[in-house]
């Protein structure tokens, strides 16, 4: 059995999830979901600590696919966001879409697409990691 924290990728894209996987390195257990569907299967089968969820799935084909946000929606009705928070990876940088997510997803953080090379994602996973219902052990 892995020590390392297990973090959801819903990215459809698997380029995307490449990018994702090496800012992070091999510090995390990272689990690539490309679908609504594939997500739903490893929450029920896996305990994650942060899900890394894509908003459109179909970004440059077809901006209806709302899955990311329907991911979301599913995980905040439920218990598991005591546990877990959230970090949108989204091309869309100001967009009404993003404050829905946050506002009412609860959304911890967002990765941005277009700026992802300059963007402390390790940092930004590390926070959101340690602001989950039971945070990071530190020991004083």
């Amino acid at each position: 059995m892995s020590d390392k924290i297990s973090i959801l990728v819903l990215e459809d894209d698997p380029e995307w999830f490449g990018f994702v996987k090496e800012r992070l390195g091999d510090e995390y257990d990272l689990v690539h979901a490309e679908s609504l569907e594939e997500a739903r299967q490893w929450v029920e089968a896996k305990n994650f600590r942060l899900a890394i969820v894509d908003l459109n799935l179909k970004d440059l084909i077809d901006d209806s696919d709302r899955s990311g946000f329907v991911l979301i929606d599913e995980l905040s009705s439920q218990e598991i966001l005591r546990d877990m928070s959230i970090l949108v990876l989204s091309r869309y940088d100001t967009s009404e879409e993003l404050r829905t997510a946050f506002k009412e997803f609860h959304v911890h953080d967002f990765i941005s697409k277009r700026k992802w090379r300059e963007m402390p994602i390790k940092d930004l996973v590390d926070e959101a990691i340690a602001a989950s219902y039971g945070g990071v052990d530190e020991t004083d």
